[in-house]
C-alpha cells in the first residue's frame, strides 16, 4: 500500500471533518493560542455531527453505561455547587473539564458508527502525521540547543524555566503533550505506518525510520527534563504489542516467543542506552529521582514536581478530599499558588481530589476509563481495568483531564489501541 488516501463521503462528512478538526487542534491547540477558534470549531462541529446523525438514539441505546457515567458527573457537579458555591473559578473550570469531555464524547459516537471512518480517518492522515513529526523534531532540535527558535515571549512569561518550553510547536510548559504526541505516533507507524509499504526492504528502512526518530526523540527528552517520556513510552508500547499478540491468531508457544523477543528488545535497547553519556546519566539522575521524590512525597516536603502525590495527600488527609472538596470555583483547576502548593494544577489527581473530592475524581477518571476502553463499532473492546489504570497514571502525571490538545492525543492513542488489527471493511 503506497501513496495518501483520503475516503470521503457525503453522507459521513461530519464524521471526517469532526475528525480533521480535532487533529489539527490536537497539532496546533498549543502554538496558535486563539481559545474562541478552538472553541467555536468544537461547539459547531459538535453539534452538526449531532444533527447531521440518524444513528444518535441507537447509539445511545448500545452504550447506556457510557449515558450513565455521563448523567453521574453532572449529577455530582450540580452538587458540588449547591454545596460548595460557585466561587470565582467555577466557569472557568468548568469550560476546562467540558471541552474535552466534549470532545471525548464526539470520538467515542464516530467510533462507535463504523469502523472504516476510522481506519480512513487514520489512513488517510499516514503523510500529515509523519511531516508534522518531522517538523517537530527539527524544531525541538534547535529549541534543546538553545536558540530559543519558535519560543514565544508570552511562553517564558508565564514559566520561566526555558527547559519546558521546549515543546517543538505544542505551546509553552507541553512536554507532556509532547510526550503523548510521540506515543501516538509511534504506535501509528507501527500499526498503520508500516503496513503501507509491500516489500519487506522498505518495511525494515520503515522501522529504522520508526525507532531512529524516537531515539532523537528520546535524546532531545534528555535536554528539555522530559522526564515522563521515559516512563510512559515504553508502558504504552508494551501494552501495545501485548494487546496485538492477544488478538493474534497464534498458539500459545508464539504468543510467549513474540513477548519474550519483545522483553529481549526492550533489555537490549535499555543495554544500548547506559552507553550515551547524557541519556544515561539523565536515566539514572534525574528520571529515577524525580519517580523516588513522588512516591516518598512526605519525606521532600511535597516540593516542586513531587507535589502531584503531595496536594491529593493533604486533601484527604483534611477531611475535605473525602468529601466534596473545597468545591470546583474555589480555585484555577490548572493554575498554580494554592494552599501552599507552587504547583497546585501540575496534574490532574491533585487538582481534582483538592477541589471535587476523591468521588468527583473517581467518576471521572471512571468515564474516560469506559469511553476510551470502547472505541469501536465492532464489539471488540481494551480492557477496562488496564484503561483505568493508565487514565489514573496519565492524571497522576500530567493535566490528563483539562489540558485540551493533550486529551486529544490521549484519545487518539486509545482511538489507536482500540483500531490494532483493524482493516477496512472489517465488520
Amino acid at each position: 500500500m503506497s501513496g495518501i488516501h483520503l475516503y470521503i463521503k457525503r453522507n459521513l462528512l461530519p464524521e471526517e471533518l469532526y475528525l480533521q478538526f480535532m487533529l489539527l487542534l490536537g497539532l496546533f491547540f498549543g502554538y496558535f493560542e486563539v481559545t474562541a477558534f478552538w472553541n467555536a470549531g468544537v461547539i459547531l462541529l459538535t453539534g452538526w455531527l449531532l444533527l447531521a446523525s440518524k444513528r444518535i438514539q441507537k447509539v445511545v441505546q448500545k452504550n447506556a453505561t457510557a449515558v450513565l457515567l455521563l448523567f453521574c458527573l453532572v449529577c455530582f457537579i450540580v452538587l458540588n455547587v449547591i454545596y460548595m458555591g460557585t466561587g470565582t473559578y467555577l466557569s472557568y473550570n468548568l469550560i476546562q473539564i467540558v471541552r474535552p469531555i466534549v470532545i471525548l464524547c464526539g470520538i467515542f459516537y464516530i467510533s462507535q458508527e463504523k469502523n472504516d471512518i476510522v481506519y480512513n480517518f487514520l489512513s488517510g492522515n499516514f503523510g500529515l502525521l509523519n511531516l508534522m513529526w518531522v517538523v517537530n523534531l527539527f524544531v525541538l532540535g534547535l529549541q534543546v540547543a538553545g536558540t530559543g527558535f519558535m519560543i514565544k515571549a508570552s511562553w517564558m512569561a508565564a514559566n520561566s524555566f526555558y527547559a519546558d518550553n521546549c515543546t517543538g510547536l505544542f505551546g509553552g510548559s507541553s512536554t507532556h503533550v509532547v510526550m503523548l504526541f510521540t506515543i501516538f505516533i509511534t504506535i501509528y507507524n507501527l500499526e498503520f505506518g508500516i503496513n503501507r509499504f509491500r516489500a519487506e526492504w522498505k518495511k525494515k528502512i520503515f522501522c529504522v525510520y520508526v525507532f531512529g526518530t524516537l531515539g532523537l526523540m528520546l535524546l532531545f527528552s534528555t535536554l528539555n527534563d522530559n522526564t515522563a517520556m521515559f516512563i510512559f513510552v515504553p508502558i504504552f508500547l508494551i501494552w501495545y504489542y501485548l494487546h496485538k499478540l492477544r488478538i493474534v491468531d497464534a498458539t500459545l508457544f508464539y504468543k510467549i516467543f513474540d513477548v519474550l523477543k519483545y522483553v529481549f528488545l526492550a533489555i537490549l535497547l535499555l543495554f544500548v542506552l547506559q552507553f550515551i553519556p547524557g541519556v544515561s546519566d539523565f536515566i539514572n539522575t534525574t528520571v529515577m529521582n524525580k519517580i523516588d521524590g513522588v512516591i516518598n512525597f512526605e519525606n521532600t516536603n511535597g516540593l516542586g514536581s513531587v507535589e502531584r502525590l503531595a496536594i491529593a495527600s493533604d486533601a484527604l488527609n483534611r477531611g475535605f478530599g473525602w468529601k466534596l472538596g473545597q468545591g470546583l470555583g474555589a480555585w484555577n483547576i490548572m493554575g498554580g499558588r494554592y494552599a501552599g502548593f507552587l504547583h497546585f494544577g501540575l496534574s490532574s489527581v491533585g487538582s481534582f481530589i483538592y477541589l471535587m473530592g476523591i468521588w468527583g475524581y473517581l467518576i471521572i477518571t471512571i468515564l474516560y476509563a469506559y469511553f476510551m476502553s470502547h472505541m469501536r463499532s465492532d464489539g471488540a473492546k481494551l480492557s477496562f481495568i488496564v484503561t483505568f489504570t493508565m487514565v489514573n497514571l496519565l492524571c497522576f502525571y500530567t493535566m490528563f483531564l483539562t489540558a485540551t490538545h493533550a486529551i486529544v492525543w490521549s484519545i487518539f492513542i486509545f482511538l489507536m489501541l482500540n483500531s490494532v488489527r483493524m482493516e477496512k471493511h472489517g465488520q
